[in-house]
């Protein structure tokens, strides 16, 4: 067994120095992809109920922020999965994307719905150079009680 080892061994060593094996790192060729439910991101105003994160009427705030990830310079998505149980033709929340508690400039966007039920929004980062504390803030504007499900995070490119 050992010679068969001591063989490999060798033969690695031969191919690495002249060429002949590709190595290919994987970690490098995944893209990022992770989905956590509402009642698991930390938030400032609202509950926890059941699965969701759930605002408070009337209440203004932080109601979910998190996940703190490291990301690679790429393309982002980050799809936030909600509900609402009336209608509203208010600014229900603001979305932001943050690092290290600070905002990525041009990230914030407005969430506006006119129907009540299940609904997703997305919003976009691009970053050129890795980060770390990668965050999704959701800023309640304590019109409706707006329901947080899940925030998932994944890599378009």
């Amino acid at each position: 067994m050992k010679s068969r080892k001591h063989s490999l061994a060798w033969f690695l060593l031969f191919a690495t120095i002249f060429g002949g094996i590709q190595t290919t790192s994987f970690a490098a060729s995944t893209k990022f992809n992770k989905c956590f439910t509402g009642a698991s991101l930390p938030g400032i105003v609202g509950r926890i109920k059941g699965p969701f994160r759930v605002a408070d009427s009337g209440i203004k705030g932080v109601l979910t922020y998190g996940p703190y990830v490291s990301l690679q310079p790429g393309s982002y998505v980050a799809d936030i999965t909600y509900s609402i149980p009336g209608n509203s033709k208010s600014i229900l929340a603001v979305i932001d994307w943050a690092a290290q508690g600070k905002q990525i400039a041009g990230t914030s966007t407005a969430l506006l719905t006119k129907t009540s039920g299940l609904g997703k929004f997305t919003s976009s980062l691009k970053l050129s150079k890795p980060l770390s504390a990668v965050e999704v803030r959701v800023y309640d504007m304590g019109v409706v009680q707006i329901q947080i499900q899940n925030l998932c995070i994944r890599q378009t490119s």
